[in-house]
């Protein structure tokens, strides 16, 4: 299946940036000269969003698709970084430097809990309020939205999104976070990244991810949560762009 994606224009070895659940290529503040490759996972955006339920491997398979035949460096963010792992262990050729971000070994527990209740709430077609007000708590430090009007703010974003989200489609992708396994023994040079405050992919499971990966490097981002390269993009870049380019 073919999703959406777009070159952004560049120079170096292609960065490939891989979005987390119910999220598309528009979550990417992520200023850099280099040549950057975004996409739509398969049930957001503007890809095409199949009948579920969808799996890793699959979400795996579509970025296969629209890689270039050069070696790309690899950038997960959540469930992005699944689809990341997946690719970093049955297509090691493909990645020279592989980026982890704000995710997981398997994901469970809290994480799971939260992302259902999503996928429940969107089958009522809550308005841009109520659904904002459930989702930037689990993205967002407390200190971020506690500032004036940045909760407005966020909300008035979501009701502006030009490509809402769908009940069916997002479902499709939680079963593919429940089912998803550690697809194996990760070789490719490997960057874990944390957010200090990042309640559905805590520093912790980030640290575990990090010890399973031989050889790997672990950073952990302060003041900032889950979406942190939207709630701190220059702090994120950075961290990327220091690590591609030591």
């Amino acid at each position: 299946m073919k999703i959406y994606h777009e070159v952004r224009p560049g120079s170096g070895t292609p960065l490939v940036l891989i979005a987390g659940l119910a999220t598309d290529a528009l979550s990417w503040i992520f200023p850099c000269q280099r040549r950057l490759i975004v996409c739509d996972n398969r049930g957001v955006g503007r890809s095409p969003k199949p009948p579920g339920p969808y799996t890793i491997e699959q979400m795996a398979h579509d970025i296969l698709e629209i890689l270039p035949d050069e070696k790309v460096h690899l950038l997960g963010h959540s469930m992005g970084g699944a689809i990341a792992q997946y690719l970093a262990v049955h297509y090691p050729d493909r990645i020279d430097k592989l980026i982890l971000a704000c995710t997981q070994q398997s994901f469970q527990g809290r994480t799971l809990a939260v992302v259902e209740g999503w996928a429940q709430l969107l089958k009522l077609k809550p308005d841009a309020d109520l659904l904002g007000r459930s989702l930037f708590p689990w993205l967002y430090t407390q200190d971020f939205l506690d500032q004036p009007g940045v909760l407005e703010a966020c909300i008035a974003a979501l009701r502006a999104h030009p490509y809402p989200l769908e009940a069916e489609p997002i479902a499709a992708q939680v079963e593919a976070l429940k089912a998803f396994t550690p697809p194996g023994p990760i070789q490719v040079p490997t960057l874990v990244l944390a957010a200090e405050q990042d309640l559905l992919s805590t520093p912790e499971s980030c640290r575990q991810l990090h010890q399973s990966i031989a050889g790997s490097h672990y950073q952990i981002l302060k003041n900032t949560g889950h979406s942190c390269m939207l709630q701190t993009p220059e702090v994120f870049s950075q961290a990327v762009h220091q690590y591609l380019h030591p």
